[in-house]
């Protein structure tokens, strides 16, 4: 078993930089979805510059906390209904 160098703690135990946090998206495939809302890599990688504070605030927080903040992992459930104008519940189910 290979043993951690003595300056490696220090780079495991600091915050995320802001250039590590890029390379990581940029090594994920473009095309590939991180969840059921289809919003894929390289959608995230056209907005990193405008969302990069956001996203240094939630890798900071995992950092210190260790933690995913609430709701990160949520998921909703949309029922979409099968005719234009539905007036009544029924109508989310009902075939044409």
């Amino acid at each position: 078993m290979e043993r951690i160098k003595t300056k490696t703690p220090s780079r495991v135990t600091r915050p995320f930089l802001a250039d590590e946090v890029k390379e990581a998206v940029w090594d994920y495939d473009s095309y590939k979805s991180p969840g059921p809302d289809s919003v894929n890599f390289g959608f995230i990688k056209d907005i990193l510059a405008e969302l990069q504070s956001d996203v240094m605030h939630f890798v900071d927080e995992f950092h210190y906390n260790g933690k995913l903040t609430k709701g990160s992992n949520s998921t909703f459930i949309a029922l979409i209904p099968k005719v234009d104008s539905p007036q009544r519940l029924i109508y989310l189910f009902k075939e044409n």
